[in-house]
């Protein structure tokens, strides 16, 4: 039996909770290029605080589900990704790609999302709790997830997990981006 490379917790947050970090992170400027705005990114230290003990109380299950040995949570980006963003590209946490070979650049063994608003698709869209049009995806895996407020999704940091977070068509992509750090380099079994 295989099972997913990616592990996943609804509600890890509560509404509440989610709305609460947007507020505290809540951007009236978006940086722009050319007039198109562009994805933004803060820290929180009060948000940090108040999910690293909901985090800490989850890694005995992440340790068992990946076979690993936690070292440590190292600093939570808040990213903001206004409706109508320019796209970003492709992006893997631990390595770099040269002359066509991959290259571990940090320590990140595993990276987490929480999303913090909901993908919205009904005739009431509310763009305070909704995003609509937005994904994070995994090309690799032909695969990706729709914003679902308070959902936790943590995935190995390497090169078989290059993603990307489309840009919303409507309302603006709130999300915890985080990495936890093995305590010896963590390799992927592909089986």
């Amino acid at each position: 039996m295989t099972k997913s490379p990616f592990f996943v917790i609804d509600e890890f947050l509560s509404p509440l909770e989610c709305e609460d970090i947007i507020n505290r992170s809540y951007y009236d400027f978006p940086n722009t290029e050319d007039g198109i705005p562009l994805k933004s990114v803060t820290q929180n230290v009060l948000t940090q605080n108040r999910v690293l003990p909901y985090l800490e109380d989850a890694i005995p299950a992440f340790e068992e589900y990946y076979s690993f040995e936690h070292g440590g949570i190292l600093p939570f980006n808040i990213e903001i990704y206004p409706a109508g963003s320019k796209q970003e590209g492709m992006r893997c946490e631990n390595s770099w790609k040269k002359d066509g070979k991959w290259q571990r650049i940090n320590d990140y063994d595993f990276t987490g999302i929480i999303f913090l608003k909901d993908d919205g698709i009904e005739t009431n869209f509310d763009d305070e709790f909704e995003v609509y049009g937005s994904k994070l995806e995994f090309p690799n895996h032909m695969f990706g997830f729709t914003p679902s407020r308070g959902r936790l999704i943590l995935f190995p940091s390497g090169p078989n997990f290059v993603n990307t977070t489309i840009s919303p068509q409507l309302g603006d992509v709130y999300q915890i981006r985080f990495h936890l750090v093995n305590m010896k380099p963590y390799t992927y079994n592909m089986a």
